[in-house]
């Protein structure tokens, strides 16, 4: 029996009210399959880990053996890798409290006048620009209200202008944009769109009015706010082009606000799956709460320990190592719920959810304060060939994160040669 449609046929009951699911058998093999689009995930720590994080530098391969802090991944071995000695070179300097903020741009941040601190564009921003265009939010910033490890930067994002964007730390706020709201319209959102723009208007109406009267040290700042707003409208601008476009219905229901720790965290991803199942954005990037973690480590325990107190743990006999594990193991059991979330979800062509996306999550920081040879889990990625289920133990001191981020970029899809300082990218994990 011949089972070969043509697309003609297939589309012929376009109009009617049940839309089938796609069939790889009912299309003829001259018809292109469906090809799900490429994500990327980036998840950062803040402060870095306990020692029982990293496997043993000599045991490398497929059968290494993981490490304590890891045990909650044993499940999910073969979705993912360890990837030991890289580190940020051109960064080395940076505060060595600062676990996120150059972790995505492998930078040396310079001061300019009238702004200080100012930073480069950060890897996820660069594959926004390629693989976000077509998307309502070409990328996603999440972050948590914990400040302890973080340093500079409103979020892991950095713009092209080295400027900070800004991250939302309230899955409640994140639920709402994503999904559609029962009392929105079209009319309510042009009017919000209004309202927004004539206040933005005035505001730099006033701004461009002092700017005559103030210093070049002024006027610079004066400029980072007319970034700013430029900003807003841009924002404004992708809110009406999308207004005819309605978000999707949400898929469960809204949380409550200010999660925070553990739920928080589960409930980011629960909406981190769901945007990219719905193709609303392909890039996120996600700071990891921390501070709120040891308050349930010390409601485990009776332990209460500061967070950058336990990056000072001393001996692995402390209160302070103790927690540090425990949040370790809090990490991995994280990870391992994400797999878990992106594993379950089917694509057009049968791979899944996981296989198209590559998620990292690290830090800046080794252990203590130590900014060389960080910790690297990635995950994902199998529909771009990616050789996961192993450690790998790159050159120590000399092996730079950013051929990661460029590795990453390039499984994206995005036609970039160079990365910050990166030298070629990693032929032995990307094939």
């Amino acid at each position: 029996m011949n089972t070969q449609f043509s697309r003609r046929q297939i589309l012929a009951g376009a109009s009617s009210v049940i839309t089938l699911p796609y069939m790889s058998s009912l299309f003829a093999a001259t018809v292109a399959a469906p090809v799900p689009p490429r994500r990327l995930v980036f998840l950062n720590t803040g402060f870095g880990v306990s020692k029982e994080f990293f496997p043993n530098v000599a045991d490398t391969g497929k059968s290494y053996a993981l490490p304590k802090a890891m045990e909650a991944l044993t499940k999910h071995r073969e979705h993912f890798s360890f990837l030991s000695n890289l580190s940020n070179i051109a960064s080395l300097r940076v505060n060595p409290h600062w676990g996120a903020t150059t972790f995505l741009t492998s930078s040396d941040p310079q001061p300019i006048l009238g702004q200080g601190f100012h930073n480069s564009i950060s890897c996820d921003q660069v594959a926004a620009q390629f693989i976000g265009k077509t998307n309502r939010y070409p990328s996603i910033e999440l972050t948590t209200s914990d400040t302890a490890g973080k340093g500079k930067g409103l979020s892991l994002a950095w713009d092209a202008n080295g400027e900070s964007l800004y991250g939302e730390a309230d899955p409640l706020k994140i639920f709402h944009r994503l999904f559609a709201s029962q009392s929105s319209s079209i009319d309510s959102t042009r009017n919000k769109i209004r309202r927004e723009r004539s206040i933005l208007d005035a505001t730099l109406l006033d701004a461009k009015s002092l700017s005559n009267q103030l210093n070049t040290n002024d006027k610079a700042k004066t400029e980072q706010y007319f970034s700013l707003i430029r900003k807003i409208e841009k924002n404004l601008a992708r809110e009406e082009q999308w207004m005819n476009s309605p978000k999707p219905k949400a898929p469960f229901a809204a949380p409550a606000s200010g999660l925070t720790g553990t739920p928080g965290a589960l409930m980011m991803f629960d909406l981190m799956t769901a945007a990219l199942q719905s193709d609303t954005t392909r890039v996120f990037t996600y700071q990891l709460p921390l501070a709120s973690l040891l308050d349930e480590f010390a409601q485990e325990t009776g332990d209460s320990v500061a967070a950058h107190r336990m990056t000072h743990y001393g001996s692995t006999e402390t209160k302070e190592y103790q927690a540090l594990l425990w949040r370790d193991k809090k990490l991995c059991q994280l990870f391992a719920a994400l797999i878990d979330k992106l594993n379950k979800v089917i694509e057009v062509d049968g791979s899944t959810l996981l296989d198209n996306t590559l998620i990292v999550m690290g830090s800046d920081i080794r252990t203590g304060h130590m900014r060389k040879n960080v910790p690297i889990l990635l995950a994902g990625g199998r529909a771009g060939k990616i050789q996961q289920g192993q450690h790998l133990a790159y050159r120590q001191n000399e092996s730079r994160l950013s051929d990661l981020w460029l590795s990453m970029l390039h499984f994206a899809g995005c036609p970039v040669e160079k990365f910050a300082d990166s030298t070629g990218g990693f032929s032995n994990l990307f094939i």
